[in-house]
């Protein structure tokens, strides 16, 4: 079953059709309802047509509708001792016969409602009639004869002379198990023929586990104000993760979409194409698709200056977080009470010659704290970055492609990091572990510095050990013991650079015997690469 439309609004406030068909017998019903009922409201209409004439049924295909996926229905499709069997996401073809039934009702309704179009419920009876009396190809006979034992009687019977009748009663039950028959070997016959046709015209599926593809955009949710004809038509390239079902060779796989994406991540071959790495920057302004944001909101990063016409209300020119400058816009007071209240009340305090309070601001290179416990159970509660690790980008198969573009963002955002724990944050701070493991991606791919469990408030907290990760560590710190200082934390984001250009490990042990640090190898690289 399957809900189609909307069509336009019927005096009973009915503006969809649900159409059900039995599998068997094609027996189709078309029943008006509101195209966005509720599942409840979808139930007493199913329950009042069709469940009332032929009884529950054994099983259940519908596509994933939130409706039918909700617990509501599931509960109630198990009370009524059925089974759901919903269809691949985005692959109607799955559930070929109720798609053709949905075009079979809108040609026939084309050719008998009026020109307004205000008659389309009134005229469902007769396209039913005329579908279930109509010779289908797949059994061979009419839906109406294989349910009913006889075809469906018209005007013409009346004038035409009938044959004696038998008085056999056994005569009615052989006439219905030989339309069992017949038709079970018409829908086989038509099965086989279709799956010669198919697996003809079929190509062999190109795509394995842990391939990287492009997914096709059609499908995916739009941001608020953005157009669908001006997006990318793919989006990614994203890895498989595993064919969905038991064959090997698909046809459907389950793709690693950025988790803030919330869709199915089922995907049937048709939506997805292979991705082949470029050989040469032959385009070196040519960048991966985003992927797209899907919350269509934006986080206000701070105050710049404020405006006032005569009476009219204050006016504020607010910048937003994870955008440039070009975006600004004037918000009046009362949006930015409603909104950013704490951006506002930091800006008058300022404006007043109040001290602001020292705790560091939100910052789009930091990752932020969202809260912890202290109490039984000790833990920290941090900002959800989609996208993983730089480390885990650079190197895993799992990982994203990362364009040279985007590379360079992620060194600007990681050294913007470093500048505003080193200078503008009160105290300051030394970071001590700046490694690629610690620069984490968002949904966006910007960079965000992470993991400060070894940070130290420089002039005051001095150590009498060394703390980081071997290979970013400066040689120096290794000879001395004493305060840490950003001479450190800069030593190792230059060997996140090199990491980041050359795409190496700061640690590489070809052998038991040799080891190479890329702080130490990485200027003899760029020297003799002649791509950078």
């Amino acid at each position: 079953m399957d809900i189609t439309g909307p069509f336009p609004k019927h005096k009973t406030s009915v503006d969809g059709i649900l159409t059900v068909v039995d599998r068997l017998t094609k027996f189709a019903m078309f029943l008006p309802c509101r195209y966005h009922a509720k599942a409840p409201e979808l139930v007493e209409v199913l329950y009042a047509s069709w469940i009332r004439t032929k009884g529950y049924p054994k099983e259940i295909v519908c596509d994933r509708d939130t409706r039918f996926m909700s617990d509501f229905w599931l509960a109630l499709v198990k009370r009524w001792g059925s089974s759901l069997k919903p269809i691949s996401a985005r692959h109607p073809q799955t559930d070929g016969q109720m798609e053709r039934a949905h075009q079979t009702a809108q040609v026939l309704l084309r050719t008998l409602i009026r020109p307004d179009q205000k008659d389309w419920v009134e005229r469902l009876p007769d396209v039913e009639l005329a579908c279930n009396s109509s010779i289908h190809p797949t059994i061979g006979m009419s839906p109406f004869e294989f349910e009913h034992g006889s075809p469906v009687a018209s005007p013409l019977d009346t004038i035409i002379p009938r044959t004696a009748e038998s008085d056999d009663n056994l005569l009615f039950l052989r006439q219905m198990q030989e339309l069992l028959v017949k038709a079970r070997d018409q829908m086989a016959k038509t099965q086989q023929c279709m799956s010669r046709q198919t697996i003809h015209q079929r190509l062999p599926c190109p795509f394995r586990a842990d391939d990287l593809v492009w997914v096709s955009a059609a499908k995916f949710s739009l941001e608020q104000d953005i157009s669908r004809k001006l997006l990318p038509k793919w989006m990614g390239p994203w890895s498989i993760v595993a064919p969905a079902g038991d064959a090997s060779e698909g046809p459907s796989f389950t793709i690693q979409v950025s988790a803030h994406l919330l869709v199915y991540p089922v995907f049937h071959c048709s939506k997805l194409a292979l991705y082949t790495p470029a050989e040469h920057d032959d385009l070196p302004r040519r960048r991966s698709p985003d992927p797209p944001y899907m919350d269509g909101f934006q986080e206000v990063d701070d105050i710049i200056s404020q405006r006032r016409y005569s009476n009219r209300p204050t006016d504020y020119l607010v910048h937003f977080a994870y955008c440039t400058h070009k975006v600004d816009r004037w918000l009046t007071r009362a949006e930015l009470q409603a909104t950013a209240l704490d951006v506002l009340a930091r800006y008058e305090r300022k404006m007043q010659g109040k001290p602001v309070s020292s705790a560091p601001r939100r910052t789009r290179v930091q990752v932020r704290l969202l809260g912890y416990c202290n109490r039984k159970c000790l833990c920290l509660v941090y900002e959800y970055c989609a996208n993983g690790s730089l480390s885990f980008n650079l190197r895993s198969r799992q990982g994203h492609v990362l364009d040279w573009l985007r590379r360079v963002q992620i060194a600007l955002d990681a050294a913007e990091g470093l500048k505003y724990i080193h200078t503008q944050m009160q105290p300051t701070f030394v970071h001590r572990d700046v490694k690629s493991d610690n620069i984490l991606l968002d949904a966006n791919f910007r960079g965000k510095l992470g993991d400060f469990g070894l940070a130290r408030d420089g002039p005051t907290a001095a150590t009498t050990y060394q703390c980081g990760s071997f290979g970013y560590i400066p040689p120096e710190y290794t000879k001395q013991i004493g305060n840490p200082t950003t001479y450190g934390d800069i030593y190792a984001f230059g060997v996140v650079l090199f990491e980041i250009v050359t795409g190496r490990l700061p640690i590489d042990r070809p052998t038991e015997d040799q080891t190479f640090l890329l702080a130490d190898e990485g200027p003899l690289l760029l020297g003799h690469s002649s791509g950078v």
